[in-house]
């Protein structure tokens, strides 16, 4: 049996992450947002971070 070491399984670990990281890439593709996307996330964070939020209980209802 071969002596595998720990430099060999880091290695190998890191060729399986960029192989997963290419896949994500495939099967999640990104999206671009315009401006009016982006302001309208800039508001939900800035209201999130004020404590503006809706539990999902209340939601749910």
């Amino acid at each position: 049996m071969e002596n595998v070491t720990l430099d060999m399984v880091y290695a190998e670990v890191k060729k399986v992450n960029q192989r997963v990281a290419a896949l994500e890439h495939l099967l999640i593709p990104e999206e671009k947002l315009n401006s009016e996307e982006l302001k309208e996330l800039d508001e939900a964070v800035a209201d999130a971070k004020k404590g503006n939020v809706t539990s999902f209980n209340k939601l749910r209802k």
